[in-house]
């Protein structure tokens, strides 16, 4: 797909479709977002029908003469005041999504001029719509007859630095792609994303500067990383770890480990799921994926950091060999654990992950990502991921990121005094407390494998998979958390000023 500028919107290019913006006040009045004479008359009857109220994600094809589009799409941003980067991301991803089910190849866009937004983020969000407005998982359907899939191949966009308009879709492009890649990874069934599955497609990201490690079962028991072994034990694939080592910044010395966890699917094991809720347990290593993910998009941008990723990937199954309640392990911290619940496996693979990083890889930070407890659900819905952090500064450059990237989420207390809920009679600990405070619980027991390393958990169990479509999500995989991840990590680059910063400057 090819975005090319124009500077008017009487110069833009012929096209099959041209998108036009209206907000509304607060009496309901109609308000055009351009400043073009020929288009706002060519929508004149359909505003005079008051039959458009212009609220986000509101639209009308209108099929006009004389203009230069076969198609005018009206297309509602919200009240005028109300109107956020996110907002308009839905607008324009639902007016994408609306077009190419008409056969649109060619679309012009003319973005909203905003009160209090830079262009420039004006710009981004119409990016990142459009790129959600194309998205399809369509690897397993047959098309219908007439049916046709995205076929979208050059979007116009009024602008009057073109060379901004460049800059800013090489970088919307590479995290938008990492996000696509993986909702691609988490949407493929579990019979072929299994541990091996995602290790191969871990490899085909390696180049010269983003190494990528895959080790076998030999390696993660010489490593003494006994939980990830013991979860993995009663399924018929061996489990993985992956190591993704990107060197951007060689002298220096901070680096930031990102860790997901890779579930590639969660029966609960012996403490069994219901039907229902093993329906969608494919999405169990989500965390996993948007790390990798992340690790791609840092590749593409080509950041001067050093980041690397360690991901532990196993299967949660039911077996001859499947670990049991009431067991003990010993992690690879030294750490003995009671298993009070086989379902409650994500944390014992993070427990041995969190404790490599801090020993072998010297972390200056570490974030974690897995959909640990449906309690983050609960709490937070779907469009807030939960944020347990043992550092205030780390937290803050977090939600900073996350209110910028349109990835929201939510600090929650890492409450220590729970720390007894988690005592055992007979091991050092145990994985399960009351299911009260459920997400705070396996934060707390995470912390206790992290030492004094500054660490964020976020725990994406609702917000990584839908069961209905929410906002510029359509159901599936959504890719969370990597914008807010890559937005983190620009706000580490030396003498860089984040755009997150710039957007705070102009509100």
């Amino acid at each position: 797909m090819r975005f090319i500028p124009f500077s008017s919107p009487e110069r833009r290019p012929h096209s099959d479709a041209c998108v036009v913006p209206f907000s509304s006040d607060d009496t309901g009045k109609i308000i055009p977002l351009f400043d073009d004479a020929p288009l706002l008359r060519a929508c004149h009857r359909l505003l005079e029908t008051k039959d458009f109220r212009a609220k986000v994600g509101d639209l009308e094809i209108l099929y006009p003469e004389p203009v230069a589009e076969r198609r005018l799409l009206a297309l509602g941003c919200g009240e005028h005041k109300m109107i956020t980067c996110d907002s308009l991301k839905t607008s324009v991803a639902k007016a994408v999504s609306t077009l190419i089910k008409r056969k649109v190849t060619s679309l012009s866009i003319i973005p909203p001029v905003l009160d209090g937004i830079p262009p420039k983020m004006v710009l981004a969000a119409c990016l990142q719509g459009v790129y959600f407005g194309i998205y399809e998982f369509r690897e397993y359907r047959t098309p219908k007859k007439d049916e046709v899939f995205s076929t979208l191949s050059e979007v116009a966009i009024l602008t009057q630095t073109p060379h901004l308009l460049a800059q800013i879709e090489g970088e919307e492009r590479a995290v938008m792609e990492a996000v696509a890649f993986a909702r691609n990874l988490v949407n493929r069934n579990a019979d072929e994303i299994t541990p091996d599955g995602f290790a191969n497609a871990a490899r085909l990201l390696a180049d010269k500067e983003l190494r990528i490690t895959v080790h076998g079962k030999e390696w993660i028991e010489q490593e003494q990383m006994h939980l990830l072994l013991a979860v993995g034990r009663g399924a018929r694939y061996e489990p993985r770890f992956v190591i993704a080592e990107w060197k951007g910044a060689p002298s220096d010395p901070d680096t930031t480990v990102l860790i997901g966890k890779g579930i590639t699917f969660d029966t609960g094991g012996l403490d069994l799921k219901t039907a229902d809720n093993m329906q969608t347990m494919k999405e169990d290593m989500s965390g996993a994926a948007a790390v990798l993910a992340t690790m791609k998009a840092v590749r593409d941008l080509r950041l001067p950091l050093n980041i690397t990723a360690a991901i532990p990937l196993c299967e949660n199954s039911v077996g001859k060999d499947a670990y049991k309640p009431g067991d003990v392990i010993k992690a690879r911290s030294g750490k003995t654990v009671e298993i009070g619940n086989t379902d409650a496996e994500g944390r014992l693979i993070l427990a041995d992950a969190l404790d490599y990083a801090v020993h072998a890889l010297l972390p200056s930070r570490i974030i974690d990502v897995a959909t640990l407890t449906g309690s983050a659900a609960v709490a937070l819905g779907n469009d807030i991921s939960a944020l347990f952090s043992n550092t205030d500064s780390l937290s803050f450059l977090l939600e900073r990121a996350s209110q910028h990237s349109g990835d929201p989420l939510w600090r929650m207390p890492l409450y220590l005094p729970y720390e007894k809920l988690l005592e055992s009679d007979i091991a050092d600990c145990k994985n399960v407390a009351s299911r009260l405070g459920g997400a705070i619980n396996a934060a707390v027991f995470l912390n206790g494998f992290v030492g004094t390393t500054p660490w964020a958990h976020l725990d994406i169990a609702g917000t990584a998979f839908l069961k209905d479509s929410c906002r510029y999500y359509g159901k599936g995989a959504t890719g969370v958390p990597v914008r807010m991840l890559v937005a983190f990590l620009q706000t580490l680059i030396p003498g860089i000023i984040p755009d997150v910063e710039l957007e705070e400057a102009t509100s």
